[in-house]
């Protein structure tokens, strides 16, 4: 039987046993770590299977399981869309009955990748650190989920690995193993979890919120206003004019038919009929009538609505997988970590002069590998998009674009271009934000091997542009801030 490492590239940089651990990083860990009955904590969480020499074939372990395993539905091997992914990678359905805590729906969970440390050849460039509490191998619950083992990606940590690590390193994994202990993972808290009383409470607490949004979901679909939009298929009427020419001539041929540059990095093209963008914002209007429960977007935005937790998750996947995916690979070449989406936190944003409403969005840079932002309507004046460089280059703080919207227009760039919404005038703007991810890069920066940021941070230029200074992200805004008041004060 096979044991494995989940990255070789790096097992040359582990301490060949524990005793070799330094008494400092054993000091500043939280993971505990067995040797016989001995608990050593480290925050180097690839101790937990030091002993395991050879990579795990996932695909191959598939035909070694036993015929029915309690609770998976199904199995099977998926063919990656870049490089950036293991080729090794499997989906699991889990099927929970009443006695699971996340019961109520099935749970689709990908398996496997061995991360993107690839890219980033220059250790001298990239922070390359070991952060604690994630997983070393890629298993990430590929529907929103809220559970206290789970990021907002869907990546489960590294507490599903203590129970193989409580073997000393010596218990053989395999799939049959992992699909074992996927099952726990939805059925009770992990033993670390279930030994704390307030972990344990927080584990059901979550357990509840989920309830409460698989709740949601089925109980709005049965009140929808658009039940086609809730199908999941993106229908063809739904794309602008040309956009549907364009998908039907073959979208990654004829591409440049469409899409305009507006500045490095920043693309824009008609994306949505006006048909479209009236039935999502009568979707937005009829759900915001109800008494059902709702969520800022994000932590910047006050007002919209997070699509994927009212049923139109499959809608969005659809655009992510048929426009936002093969666009990007196009659009973004030199970003590697930008073709290998396959998931995404999707909302519609809602500026508005009215109180309650946002007036406009503090400079920033998103939670995404790219982002897709299309302009539903209604009529306003401002609200402009303004673009400054990307986050951690020299230019950063330097004007480098402004785009203004129109109804069905999007612009597709990447997360880490800083930008901020202009003062909207008059009237209402909704606009659809896809927040497109990758799994395999984050789950390299989570456990890791790479900067969360993915690059460098280059020495940034002086003198930044005012309008390109966030007074939520940046510590020397007053500065900068009270230096062009007094320069305007002077000239006047």
């Amino acid at each position: 039987m096979k044991k494995f490492t989940p990255f070789p590239s790096i097992c040359h940089k582990l301490p060949v046993s524990i005793d070799s651990i330094p008494n400092d990083s054993k000091k500043r860990g939280n993971i505990e770590i067995h040797k016989g009955k001995e608990k050593i904590s480290t925050s180097e969480y690839q101790i937990l299977i030091e002993s395991l020499e050879n990579s795990l074939d996932l695909t191959s372990e598939i035909s070694n399981l036993p015929v029915n395993i309690p609770h998976i539905q199904s199995i099977e091997a998926i063919t990656a869309s870049t490089s950036l992914y293991s080729t090794n990678l499997i989906k699991v359905i889990i099927e929970p009955d009443d006695s699971f805590g996340y019961k109520l729906r099935k749970w689709p969970v990908i398996i496997g990748g061995l991360g993107t440390d690839f890219i980033f050849t220059s250790k001298a460039n990239y922070d390359f650190h070991i952060m604690p509490d994630r997983t070393p191998l890629l298993l990430r619950v590929a529907i929103p989920i809220s559970h206290i083992n789970c990021d907002d990606s869907g990546i489960i940590d590294s507490s599903f690995w203590n129970i193989f690590a409580g073997y000393g390193g010596n218990l053989e994994i395999n799939l049959k193993e992992i699909l074992f202990r996927l099952v726990s993972f939805f059925k009770r808290p992990f033993e670390e979890v279930d030994d704390d009383d307030a972990k344990r409470a927080e584990w059901y607490k979550a357990c509840e919120l989920n309830h409460k949004k698989v709740e949601t979901i089925i109980a709005y679909s049965k009140i929808s206003k658009h039940p086609k939009l809730f199908t999941g298929e993106l229908c063809l009427e739904w794309l602008s004019p040309l956009m549907r020419v364009v998908v039907e001539k073959g979208l990654e041929e004829y591409w440049n038919e469409i899409v305009v540059e507006e500045a490095s990095g920043i693309f824009s093209f008609d994306l949505f009929s006006k048909t479209f963008c009236d039935m999502l914002i009568e979707e937005v209007d009829s759900y915001e009538q109800t008494s059902l429960p709702r969520r800022r977007p994000n932590t910047m935005n006050m007002s919209g609505l997070i699509l994927n937790e009212i049923g139109l998750e499959a809608l969005m996947t659809s655009i992510l997988e048929l426009i936002i995916m093969p666009l990007s690979k196009l659009c973004f070449k030199k970003e590697a970590i930008s073709v290998d989406l396959n998931h995404h936190h999707s909302f519609v944003v809602d500026y508005s002069v009215k109180p309650g409403k946002d007036l406009f969005l503090d400079m920033h840079h998103d939670s995404s590998e790219v982002t897709l932002n299309v302009c539903l309507g209604r009529e306003f004046e401002g609200s402009g998009l303004k673009f400054c460089g990307h986050f951690g280059s020299s230019t950063v703080r330097k004007l480098q674009h402004v785009y203004n919207h129109k109804i069905g227009k999007c612009v597709l760039h990447r997360g880490k271009h800083r930008h901020g919404a202009d003062h909207i005038l008059s009237g209402q703007r909704m606009n659809l934000i896809i927040w497109a991810r990758s799994s395999s890069f984050r789950n390299s920066a989570a456990c890791g091997l790479i900067n969360p940021d993915g690059y460098p941070k280059e020495k940034e230029l002086e003198n930044p542009d005012i309008c390109c200074l966030s007074k939520s992200n940046d510590s020397d805004y007053e500065k900068y801030a009270f230096e062009s008041q007094k320069e305007s004060m002077v000239r006047e």
